[in-house]
């Protein structure tokens, strides 16, 4: 992707170091119940924790997740 379509205004480029610590998005959904809804697994205040046997399915009209 060309940098003059990106808006990267702000932004600072990462050094190797740091590239190579980013974790994907894969790893995070295997923390959770295989049929969470992946928005619904975190530790935020509304979000249904992290675990095997943590997530939520997402409510999308309330914008809010309901646990189990």
């Amino acid at each position: 992707m060309k940098k003059s379509i990106l808006n990267l205004k702000g932004a600072q480029e990462l050094t190797k170091g740091e590239q190579k610590n980013i974790e994907g998005a894969i790893r995070e959904l295997i923390r959770c119940y295989y049929l969470s809804d992946p928005i619904c697994c975190g530790s935020a205040q509304w979000q249904c924790g992290v675990g095997p046997h943590s997530g939520g399915l997402y409510r999308p009209h309330s914008g809010t997740c309901v646990c189990f």
